[in-house]
């Protein structure tokens, strides 16, 4: 996936839904998941489980696989930040009926 965002102020998340658990960017990428229960979502401040230095272009690697290491240990995915409920959304582009050419 190409990530446009990464760099940037753009929070890095955990998510709980539909009996998954995802490491993802903010970007809504994960949203169109949500059903009738509510996800829980925890937003990656704690510094502690990253790698010590941080690139500006791979917060693939530097972030989001070192958390997931620390999860696969038995890391309780409480202690990687607080809890958020508000996120970006998908939007669904709306389809276009266009004459054929």
């Amino acid at each position: 996936m190409v990530d446009p965002g990464v760099g940037t102020e753009r929070a890095l998340l955990y998510v709980e839904v539909q009996g998954q658990r995802l490491l993802v960017p903010d970007n809504g990428c994960w949203t169109t998941l949500i059903g009738d229960d509510p996800p829980t979502v925890i937003r990656l401040t704690e510094q502690r489980y990253w790698r010590p230095s941080i690139s500006a272009t791979f917060h693939g690697r530097d972030i989001l696989a070192p958390v997931a290491g620390h999860l696969a240990n038995g890391v309780d995915p409480r202690s990687l930040g607080p809890v958020v409920h508000e996120w970006v959304r998908w939007k669904e582009p709306a389809p276009v009926l266009a004459p054929r050419n």
